[in-house]
């Protein structure tokens, strides 16, 4: 075997063992990729993300219990989402009022 291909199998063999694959697993992994559709999200998106889930499991936090967490965590974006907008249409109130109240004064001061 050449150099080359003794190097490309390293590498494979590191990063798909780093993601918990064991090469016996390599073909049905390669089939399932495979399988994924190529939509809205890419295929490289999907499978990082699957592999983000499984090392999370492995950590311990069940599926569901991400899944919790992730609908939690957008509700509480949207929120603040949601303060900001208000406060930045209340700051913009505040300075179109101060602004008024400034030419107010400078006309009185004129006159």
């Amino acid at each position: 075997m050449s150099l080359f291909f003794r190097c490309a199998f390293s590498h494979l063999f590191r990063r798909s063992n780093g993601l918990g694959v064991e090469p016996w697993q390599l073909d049905s992994w390669v089939r399932m990729c495979r399988t994924l559709p190529e939509g809205e999200f890419s295929r490289s998106l999907i499978i990082q993300a699957a592999t983000k889930l499984a090392q999370l499991e492995h950590e311990g936090q069940a599926y569901e219990e991400t899944l919790e967490r992730l609908a939690d965590s957008y509700k509480e974006l949207k929120a603040v989402q949601a303060k900001v907008a208000e406060l930045s249409a209340e700051e913009a109130r505040y300075w179109k009022t101060s602004r008024v109240a400034a030419f107010l004064v400078d006309l009185v001061m004129i006159s």
